[in-house]
């Protein structure tokens, strides 16, 4: 019977005030705890305007407030009229107050009973929100801790493909430059070489020069696939410096996915401290 309110505070009052003094009021209107709705803007429960129809015809009097109060001890019986049949001709006296019948008393107590289990029912009704709004919250802190340890393998991943890809352009690099070396060793060692036959054509005789003649034929080809193999060297140069290039655009798209991650991130935690407040709100308006 924690709805029922109270608006006059003297020590007894009559049957026919517990129409105007049993009041349901609503919630929502309350401006504080403790203070209720004026007269005019009260909403009475079905069940506590069939307890003021009871109290009316039973004529019980000196009821109080504490009587009436969820946490009263237990009230002794009403004392009922013996149901003799002597007792039953006999009227009562005019000292002695009308009591109820038995069926009228039952008749309150399941009232009373059904209010209780109603009141019941919305205590539970209100615990269960709050275990669903619990796992509610439990669930998005493990969607948080796995989008945590996902982020946490994500960087380890992106570290560790970074550096592959730094070693990987070194070892190029030392590559492009040992090829440059040896394809210079040979172009020089050729000239000296043509360079010798030249003077050596000069000094000759005339057999000599067929012969030089023939030599340099054959260092004019030599010079022609020296040539040949250079540009394929240049060819391979380029095509590493490509693959260099499109290396380091993967790179750039990774660093672009990690800012993206970092920001889904930071998003997610923003929601959360969120979903948190609004849980502490409800708990505490609750």
């Amino acid at each position: 019977m924690t709805g029922l309110s109270y608006q006059h505070s003297p020590a007894s009052f009559d049957a026919k005030d517990v129409g105007n003094t049993l009041v349901y009021p609503r919630a929502s209107k309350r401006p504080h705890p403790g203070s209720y709705p004026q007269k005019g803007h009260k909403e009475v429960d079905p069940l506590i305007r069939e307890l003021e129809e009871l109290l009316k015809e039973s004529n019980v009097p000196n009821l109080t407030k504490k009587s009436l109060s969820p946490n009263a001890p237990d009230q002794p019986a009403v004392p009922r009229l013996p149901t003799t049949p002597y007792a039953t001709l006999s009227h009562p006296s005019l000292s002695q107050p009308h009591q109820p019948t038995a069926l009228i008393s039952a008749r309150l107590l399941f009232l009373l009973k059904v209010h209780l289990k109603t009141l019941t029912n919305a205590t539970k009704s209100q615990a269960s929100q709050i275990k669903s709004l619990e796992s509610a919250l439990n669930a998005s802190q493990n969607r948080e801790q796995a989008l945590q340890t996902s982020f946490e393998s994500c960087q380890l991943d992106s570290a560790k493909s970074i550096a592959n890809l730094q070693n990987q352009i070194r070892n190029l690099n030392r590559q492009l430059v040992s090829v440059k070396g040896q394809a210079a060793k040979q172009l020089r060692a050729k000239c000296r070489a043509l360079e010798l036959d030249l003077f050596r054509e000069r000094a000759g005789r005339t057999k000599v020069a067929v012969e030089l003649d023939t030599v340099i034929e054959k260092e004019r080809k030599e010079r022609e696939q020296l040539l040949l193999l250079l540009v394929n060297q240049l060819e391979k140069m380029s095509k590493i410096q490509h693959k260099q290039e499109f290396r380091e655009a993967e790179n750039e798209q990774l660093v672009f996915l990690y800012k993206h991650a970092n920001e889904r991130i930071s998003q997610t935690q923003q929601h959360l401290q969120q979903l948190t407040l609004t849980l502490r709100q409800s708990l505490t308006g609750q």
